[in-house]
């Protein structure tokens, strides 16, 4: 009976050791961090008082191969990296969906973001995607008129959203181009 009781104990011991180290592991995980970072909960937030530009480069080849899964980097900036995630066409238009991955910190930081995260108690507000600028391969200004932002769900550590333009326009930037959108929203935060 000592035996079996002792076994019982250790299995216990064993079970409460790696049920803490999974809550420490799951503590430091960037969407775990982001949600608190996000709602305050043990990190002060700040957000700048304008939005930030970030420069988005789009290869040539990438235009080519419509309706795959590329999940190639595309811009960073403020600790934040841009992800083209896929790239899809129907007969009116081509979409880049995208994604904001803040590289985050455990004391301190700062990250973009697709919304504006609000104060405690507030709702969350996207950002307008007004601010869209689109140059060719050489860097010079193209007159595309249709395009369209998408603000996308916040899933975990990373904010979606989607370009959207139209397929007439997209012979003007088939060398490849940069969007450019001075939208974002710049947050840094410290741990309390």
């Amino acid at each position: 009976m000592k035996a079996r009781t002792r076994m019982i104990m250790v299995a216990l011991l064993i079970l409460a050791a790696a049920f803490a180290g999974y809550k420490i592991y799951d503590y430091y995980q960037e969407d775990s961090m982001l949600y608190r970072i996000v709602t305050q909960d043990g990190y002060e937030l700040a957000r700048a008082g304008t939005p930030e530009a970030v420069s988005l480069e789009f290869k040539a080849q990438w235009l080519q191969t419509p309706d795959k899964k590329l999940n190639v980097p595309v811009g960073y900036g403020h600790q934040t990296l841009f992800v083209l995630e896929e790239l899809t066409e129907t007969s009116e238009s081509a979409t880049f969906s995208l994604k904001a991955i803040p590289e985050l910190r455990k004391e301190n930081g700062e990250f973009l973001y697709t919304t504006i995260i609000p104060a405690k108690g507030e709702s969350v507000t996207p950002s307008t995607g007004e601010g869209w600028t689109m140059l060719d391969s050489s860097g010079s200004p193209v007159n595309v008129t249709g395009v369209r932002y998408k603000a996308g769900q916040v899933d975990g550590p990373s904010a979606r959203f989607k370009l959207e333009i139209d397929k007439s326009e997209l012979d003007k930037l088939q060398d490849g181009f940069t969007a450019a959108y001075s939208g974002f929203m710049l947050y840094s935060y410290t741990k309390n």
